[in-house]
């Protein structure tokens, strides 16, 4: 995973960018994230407030709110994974979850000298209702080629080609054959004790995947969730690669 993130286009060409501060953090918070849901002692517990209170010290909202969205996807296809390997479906992996839920919000109290003010500040700077305001533009889909790529792993850059032309973007986004093909290894037609996390992998994966190119009907549902609804298309592809790095 560490090669995989060390090597993606993604995180070498917004190095310098707001975009992609949070990310850094995102390995961190998923195993020591695992390792409580899996064995809950006071030293993971003490893991999981101080990934999350780094992850929470980006205050970048955008990409701070896609990673912790995307970080609970995945803890719950764990969790649910979990659940088919010990017995009583649901009960110990919903606790252990709950008791996760406090570890991150103790971390958001650790960070309370940063946010206090900045909520307190809401009203009068109008944040929120810049972010309620802004339009959201799905990728077009000749945007689709990307996938096909034949670049390295994983790559964003602003330099298309002239002869693109209309289809221009303002960010190509490219996966590359080798890295949809190594997490295509992961998927399997016979069930195994990760297929429930490979599931959840997969699903916020294609949930990203339609949301970024506008699906119909789909990209509507999303838009009527606030703040989430709002932001913007090259926020969300962090929320691809995290989950193609665990595939």
């Amino acid at each position: 995973m560490g090669v995989f993130y060390l090597l993606n286009g993604y995180f070498t060409a917004n190095i310098a960018s707001n975009t992609s501060h949070s990310y850094l953090f995102i390995p961190a918070c998923l195993y020591l994230s695992f390792a409580f849901l899996e064995k809950p002692e006071v030293a993971y517990f003490v893991g999981v407030v101080l990934s999350f209170a780094a992850l929470l010290s980006c205050s970048f909202l955008p990409t701070t709110i896609v990673s912790l969205l995307t970080t609970y996807a995945l803890l719950i296809g764990f969790m649910f994974a979990k659940s088919a390997r010990t017995g009583p479906p649901f009960r110990l992996p919903l606790r252990r979850l709950m008791l996760h839920t406090i570890a991150v919000f103790g971390a958001a109290c650790l960070l309370s000298v940063l946010y206090l003010p900045l909520l307190e500040s809401l009203r009068s700077t109008g944040t929120l209702d810049m972010y309620s305001k802004r339009i959201f533009y799905p990728v077009r889909w000749p945007g689709i080629l990307s996938l096909f790529s034949s670049s390295h792993f994983y790559e964003s850059y602003n330099a298309m080609e002239a002869a693109a032309g209309p289809f221009q973007e303002n960010v190509a986004f490219h996966f590359g054959v080798v890295a949809l093909g190594l997490s295509g290894c992961a998927v399997s037609v016979r069930r195994g004790k990760h297929t429930p996390l490979i599931i959840a992998c997969a699903a916020t994966a294609i949930f990203v995947l339609s949301r970024t190119f506008g699906v119909p009907g789909f990209t509507q549902l999303v838009s009527k969730l606030p703040v989430v609804g709002n932001i913007g298309c090259q926020y969300w592809w962090g929320a691809i690669a995290i989950p193609l790095m665990l595939l």
